[in-house]
């Protein structure tokens, strides 16, 4: 009658019945000896089993197989001596079943073992996908009975229903072991029962929020202790064990969830007196020591105890690191003998910390002390690095009364977790209600700030207790300097033994000599068995200022097989530098964090012997100025590989915005604050030859992250750049059509990105392929601002070129509103990119005119229209603001030729199409804006305006004037784009132009002469968008 080692073999097996309600019933039935199991349920619902009885069974007995069992009644049974040890005779893996009035006695191991899990096992697994049993509300669990079971009598584990279930009137007694155990539970509550004669009547293990009310709970109960000592079994009763009401657990295990650990309300602790030969306490405390803080916070309310010193024995919470232990006590109901305390009080630790700002009878030979007082608890965590002797003090401020409160560190015994940056430095200050001032203390005594302070207030236990803005902690003011360079100990020399400041996230971190650079010392890890494996450090959080711009420099070496191995970035992840940071999160109960990488990479070559630089520029956000700490890390990115670290700096970058292009001559040969877009980047030989250096890449482009606290809104800045082109040969390019351009790229979190190309290329390349790219560019609101990431990078060249560049150039262009506000008119160099195409012609840079051999610019026929031409736009003005209301004097020189170059007579007094002279035509609009068509300056200055009579071989001077008015509401100009076009000429003739300006004029001068007709419509819009009337050819 059931079979061993038989799969299935059990006296009664309901195997994948489903639903068998109602009315199946298993009742009134004998199971002897059997060899597996009694009633054992698998994927059945809806089944009675009662008034079973089982005796002298192995294996579970009464069982609930799968999870996935419901709505079935286990009641009014009995099991005695399940055999087997690790076996109970109630074993329960789903809860949403009546079980009532049942019996087990006698067991091997458990009387009831109620084991949930986050899915429901097979057979039924896969009729149940998606279901959680641990997460259901037990239906009900009444009244019934374990005793003298050899382990526990209810074992409970993994049980975390969203809301707090009740299992109620339980009796447990006489178990050798506990009376009820728990592990890795939460939201569970105990109404109404009785503990008696077990060696613990409750041990809770990783229980948060745990609620026990209504209950008796005995240690020694009269009639057990008289059988024990009638037997003369005192001794071995009493000798070896500890008999415990409740067993505390230290520390909440899901602070996340959970304000509180425990919750004791109504219960009665009896026969805890002090017997001869047995060590007896209502309360005793788990010997985890995980943590050596005590935040399992533990109310208790209207609790009755037998008048005896060892009810709160905390010498061996002590013991174990457990010194800042608070239990509250709401209604003062555990208070001593003799004392006349009401309202909340506190059992605590009795060190002074604990004590000296509260009224307190002190217990010593229990380590407690009974406090009128409600406490509260701030922890705080410091960086573990070199803080082994720090303390922190807290003085009351209104008495000056100081304690001195001792660091916690968990303390393994494996060197490479000691030094895991996961382990930080704990203090916890309990602290009655009032106002605080704390301060961190070295050995000596000197105020020191412990790199971070991350800060946790423990929810209230109780009222009063003080708040977040009673305990003001003090922050040490900065030396002169201390923020130039904020890794300590980059070069590994503090010691040729430790690893000063230098932390691990796995992997381990050791001090190697003769590894380092010159043979000095480094840094290593001592594991390799993950790519994320890095070497750490804590940054102080005093220098992290929200816009602060930090150069990180590291040097690292990998070795795999005993051979150097050069990483390239391009292909393959390489050594990187990362911040990982730490806040409080929004409920106030635990940290939350986040990675910031990479802010440095490394880059394609070895820069010292053996070693590769891994650099970046990084500024520091909002998120990291507000974090609580912030970790700097080298992570290793290659498994299996050694990795050598040596000379770490992270320095303060100036605010000398002088050049917004930092090592744009590459004169360190090092191409420091420039990173790969893709693509293969080096340096090599500059513009000066050997001794000079440039920046090549390949495949790909050079981009370099901008300081945005450099750009002023309104104000222009000048682009310059030398570049080469070469092929796969190394051979020198011509760039052709298709030449090197410089992009802006501005990103903001949550916006869109936008592009713009401020650089172009305007000179031929020289004999040494040498060419030029300049461009002029007016910061907007958004280049301003410290939020935006601004990317500076080379376009429009070929992937199967090599692109080199030098002299890299991004300057502050002044203001010119005295003379003339456009820039390079005399197309200095040839460099056009300032001025484009409108329209349908071709337009020409770097032309060379005959007549004068200057550089000018070239727009040839045939155009569509006549009022196609060439156009300066508002973007490459010195300076919009110099445009306010007043007069303005335009001049250019023109010249008109025929497609094969000889010069074209025209008159400038016409008006036909075929014949008239080109005009200039100026726009400009308000700070309304284009979209509502705001113009305020629509002038056109006719052919008309020329000095002389036109001259067919040379160029031609055309002056003129423009005005602009007020403002129709009276307040200032202010001009937000302009346009200036050269046109209105026959259509088939080539247009040249040069000493194009515009200046302020101290008076409005009209043209020397008015065309006798005008074309028959002006464009509507901007002279970017075709207009909606045209001339008629």
């Amino acid at each position: 009658f059931g079979q061993d080692g038989d799969f299935d073999g059990y006296p009664i097996h309901f195997y994948m019945c489903g639903d068998v309600s109602p009315g199946t019933t298993v009742e009134k039935n004998t199971i002897r000896n059997s060899n597996d199991g009694c009633v054992v349920l698998t994927g059945t619902n809806g089944l009675t089993v009662d008034q079973n009885v089982a005796y002298y069974t192995h294996g579970h007995c009464f069982i609930l197989r799968t999870g996935s069992e419901n709505n079935n009644v286990i009641s009014n049974n009995i099991g005695v001596r399940t055999r087997d040890y690790g076996s109970a005779t109630y074993y329960f893996t789903s809860v949403t079943n009546v079980v009532r009035g049942n019996v087990a006695a006698g067991s091997k191991s458990h009387g009831f073992y109620i084991k949930m899990s986050s899915s429901v096992k097979s057979p039924s697994k896969d009729d149940w996908p998606g279901y959680k049993p641990n997460e259901q509300a037990v239906v009900e669990f009444d009244g019934n009975y374990a005793h003298s079971n050899e382990d526990y009598g209810f074992r409970m584990e993994y049980y975390r229903p969203s809301e707090r279930v009740y299992f109620t009137n339980i009796v447990s007694f006489r178990n050798k072991d506990e009376g009820i155990y728990m592990r890795d539970n939460y939201n569970i509550g105990f109404d109404g029962g009785i503990l008696a004669d077990n060696e613990r009547g409750i041990k809770i293990n990783r229980g948060d929020n745990t609620h026990i009310t209504n209950f008796s709970i005995m240690g020694v109960s009269e009639e057990f202790g008289q059988l024990v000592e009638e037997g003369g079994a005192t001794e071995k009763h009493c000798g070896k064990r500890r008999i415990v009401g409740i067993e505390l657990f230290p520390f909440m295990y899901w602070e996340d969830k959970f304000e509180t650990g425990l919750y004791l309300e109504n219960t009665e602790f009896t026969g805890f007196a002090n017997m001869a030969g047995c060590d007896i306490h209502a309360f005793y405390f788990d010997d985890e020591k995980e943590w050596h803080h005590f935040d399992w916070a533990t109310r208790m309310k209207n609790i009755s105890l037998e008048d005896t010193i060892n009810n709160f024995e905390f010498c061996s919470a002590a013991d174990d690191g457990h010194k800042d232990v608070v239990l509250t006590d709401l209604d003062s109901s555990m208070q001593p003998s003799g004392s006349s305390y009401s309202g909340v009080s506190s059992i605590v630790s009795n060190e002074h910390y604990m004590t000296d700002f509260a009224d307190c009878v002190k217990t010593p030979s229990m380590c407690s002390a009974y406090c009128n007082s409600c406490y509260r608890t701030l922890t705080t965590k410091v960086d573990p690095a070199e803080t082994e002797d720090y303390k922190l003090q807290v003085c009351d401020k209104i008495s000056s009364v100081c304690v001195q409160i001792p660091g916690l560190f968990d303390d393994s015994s494996t060197p490479v977790k000691n030094t895991d940056s996961e382990r930080l430095r704990m203090f916890a200050a309990s602290l009655p209600a009032g106002s605080y001032e704390a301060t961190y203390l070295d050995g000596n005594g000197n105020t020191v700030w412990p790199t971070f302070v991350e800060e946790i207030y423990e929810e209230e236990q109780c009222q009063p207790s003080f708040s977040e803005t009673d305990i003001e902690i003090q922050v040490p003011d900065l030396s002169p300097g201390e923020c130039n360079d904020i890794i300590k100990n980059g070069g590994a020399e503090a010691s040729n033994t430790h690893h000063t400041h230098w932390l691990h996230r796995d992997g381990g971190v050791q001090v190697v000599q003769g590894q380092g650079i010159d043979n000095s010392n480094a840094l290593a890890d001592i594991t390799q068995s993950d790519g994320g494996d890095a070497i750490s450090q804590y940054l102080d959080t005093r220098c992290l200022v929200a816009g602060s711009r930090y150069e990180i420099r590291a040097w690292v070496k990998l070795i795999k097989n005993g051979q150097v191995y050069l990483c390239d970035e391009s292909n393959e992840s390489c050594p990187e530098v990362g911040i990982y940071t730490r806040s409080l999160h929004s409920n106030g109960l635990k940290m939350k964090s986040w990675y910031q990488e990479p802010i440095a990479k490394t880059s394609f070559h070895f820069d010292a012997p053996d070693y590769q630089l891994i650099h970046g520029v990084f500024t520091i956000t909002e998120d990291i100025a507000n974090a609580q700490s912030a970790l700097f890390y080298i992570e290793r990115n290659k498994k299996g590989y050694e990795m050598f670290v040596d000379n770490v700096s992270m320095t303060l970058l100036s605010d000398d915005c002088s050049d917004v292009i930092v090592n744009g001559d590459f004169a360190s040969g090092i191409a420091e604050h420039w990173s790969e877009y893709s693509g293969d980047m080096s340096v090599v030989e500059g513009v000066g030859g050997s001794n000079d250096y440039a920046l090549s890449v390949f495949d790909g482009t050079s981009v370099q992250y901008l300081n945005s606290g450099c750009f002023v809104e309104g104000n222009t800045y000048k682009i310059t750049a030398r570049f080469q082109l070469k092929d796969a040969t190394n051979s020198l390019m011509d760039c052709g059509s298709k030449c090197p351009r410089i992009d802006l790229k501005n990103s903001i979190d949550g916006e869109e990105d936008i592009y713009k190309t401020v650089g172009r290329t305007y000179m031929a390349q020289d004999s040494d392929g040498w060419g030029r790219i300049e461009g002029y560019y007016i910061a907007t609101s958004r280049d301003a601002n410290p939020e935006s990431t601004i990317r500076f990078r080379f376009t429009n060249f070929n992937s199967d070129q090599y692109l080199i560049v030098d002299d890299v150039s991004l300057v502050d262009h002044p203001a010119q509103c005295d003379g003339n506000l456009v820039l390079n008119s005399g197309i200095d160099g040839g460099f056009g990119d300032l001025w484009d195409e409108y329209g349908t012609g071709t337009f020409v840079r770097g032309y060379v005119d005959p007549s004068t051999g200057d550089a000018a610019l070239k727009y040839d026929g045939p155009r569509t229209r006549t009022w196609h031409g060439i156009e300066y736009e508002s973007r490459y003005f010195s300076d919009l603001r110099c445009f306010e209301e007043g007069n303005y004097e335009v001049n250019v020189d023109v010249r008109l030729l025929y497609s094969n170059g000889t010069g074209v007579v025209c008159d400038k007094y016409s008006t036909s199409s075929s014949v008239k002279c080109p005009s200039v035509k100026v726009y400009m609009y308000d700070e309304v804006g284009e979209p509502n068509n705001e113009r305020r300056v629509d002038a056109h200055l006719y052919n008309g305006a020329y000095a002389s009579d036109w001259d067919a071989e040379n160029f031609n001077h055309l002056k003129g004037f423009f005005t602009i008015p007020p403002s129709a509401t009276g307040s200032p100009s202010k001009i937000v784009s302009a346009y200036i076009m050269v046109r209105d000429y026959n259509k088939e003739y080539d247009l040249v132009i040069d000493n194009f300006s515009v200046s302020r004029a101290s008076a409005t001068a009209n043209p020397s002469a008015s065309p006798s007709a005008t074309p028959s419509a002006s464009p509507t819009s901007s002279p970017s968008v075709s207009p909606s009337a045209s001339p008629t050819s």
